[in-house]
């Protein structure tokens, strides 16, 4: 009855009108959570790329921002912590592995090895 009913009562004037106003709310929540805190978002790719240094600069700064949140030990389970040599450690294994996709495991057997191992 219910899958009768449904896709009528939405085609009903009022009840598609209160379905499209809470629709473009939630979408604004949404899009004001997950924007909020952005530096220099972009909407589309530029027309000519940017120089490896100042996409290191935008990098810098985005996570000098982003560790404000967390440094302050408000949070629980989003961030593994370390000493800053813990994190330059992890660095250098990650570069070595950057290039590669770990959801095709049949590609990169070690990945996956070093994966379950951890």
């Amino acid at each position: 009855l219910t899958s009768i009913l449904v896709p009528v009562l939405r085609r009903l004037p009022p009840v598609r009108a209160k379905l499209d106003r809470e629709l473009k709310k939630t979408c604004t929540e949404l899009r004001e959570t997950f924007t909020r805190g952005l530096t220099q978002p972009r909407m589309m790719l530029p027309v000519e790329g940017m120089p490896e240094k100042d996409i290191l600069d935008l990098v810098d700064t985005r996570k000098e921002l982003d560790t404000k949140i967390w440094k302050s030990g408000k949070v629980t389970g989003a961030v593994y912590h370390g000493q800053d040599d813990h994190y330059d450690f992890i660095g250098q294994v990650f570069s070595k592995w950057a290039f590669s996709n770990p959801l095709h495991p049949g590609i990169h057997p070690s990945l996956r090895q070093m994966d379950s191992e951890v």
